[in-house]
């Protein structure tokens, strides 16, 4: 059963992941429907929007509080992020997916079809279905209940192949479509299960740091992830790239799903003071790691 405390914790980073996948999914439609220059005035008039939004916003003033130096901060992040290889793992393989499924879907899926007959508007139609898939994943996840979210996620990366498999092997729109939806569902799964364990098995003085780790080294992979894939394209061909991306990805959901940590972490409700415990009672938030 979902408790409340979790229910908030997923529609929270529910809706910043939703939002990710709908964006371009938006921008894809606008440019089948219109043309680029729409998209980016559309774009440019959702900064207008998103900034009078926040002048009505009125929050209140923190107090202020001594704080350590950048040095000795980001030290202890780096300590409390080395005590969890869970935490490792999973923000190792996020960074890596970077490189070998976002970037090689949603660079190369556009390239492959800009000599098509109608692409662009077949290129709007799988990101139509990329944004359908990550509003059926992220519904599912909201109210699914795991005891082993780290083998959900490792589910959630296994399935980002099928649309690298279906765009390596040149299918017609309506399966490279399905295959949107998989992947989608699959990149809001991954992050929404990211976020939600972290809150959830992180003290909550450590948080701010861990979350920082984790946004550096996952999401700041994505420029180098997105230059490197055009290069190897431009190397080797788009296939082989594609072909080559899935066969990495399903390597590194095995690799990570015979590891004993993927296993081992099991979610609980955080108790007072920030950590989770397992059925037994036994303190898992400082720690969370199993032996080699």
């Amino acid at each position: 059963m979902v408790t409340v405390e979790e229910l908030s914790d997923r529609a929270l980073s529910l809706s910043g992941s939703i939002t990710a996948i709908l964006g371009p999914s938006l921008g894809g439609m606008l440019v089948a429907i219109g043309s680029a220059p729409i998209a980016i005035g559309c774009d440019a008039v959702t900064y207008a929007i998103s900034a009078i939004c926040l002048t009505a916003m009125r929050t209140l003033r923190p107090a202020r509080r001594a704080t350590a130096p950048f040095q000795t901060q980001l030290l202890a992040g780096l300590r409390e992020f080395h005590q969890r290889r869970w935490l490792i793992l999973m923000t190792a393989q996020y960074g890596f997916l970077n490189l070998a499924a976002f970037a090689p879907f949603l660079i190369l899926g556009p390239v492959s079809l800009a000599h098509v007959v109608r692409g662009a508007q077949s290129w709007g139609i799988i990101s139509s279905a990329i944004g359908i898939g990550g509003i059926f994943g992220g519904g599912v996840s909201l109210f699914w209940h795991v005891s082993r979210p780290l083998v959900l996620y490792e589910t959630a990366a296994a399935v980002l192949v099928i649309p690298l498999v279906l765009l390596a092997a040149q299918a017609s729109v309506p399966y490279l479509a399905l295959g949107g939806v998989a992947f989608g569902a699959g990149i809001v799964i991954l992050n929404l299960v990211a976020q939600t364990t972290i809150q959830r098995q992180v003290p909550e003085e450590a948080l701010s740091r861990i979350n920082a780790l984790f946004g550096l080294v996952a999401q700041g992979l994505t420029p180098l992830s997105y230059a490197m894939c055009g290069f190897l394209a431009r190397a080797v061909g788009i296939k082989p790239v594609l072909a080559a991306s899935s066969v990495v990805v399903g390597v590194s959901v095995v690799v990570l799903l015979m590891r004993r940590e993927t296993w081992d972490l099991r979610d609980a409700p955080a108790v007072a003071d920030g950590r989770s415990q397992d059925k037994g009672g036994r303190t898992r938030g400082q720690d969370n790691r199993s032996s080699r």
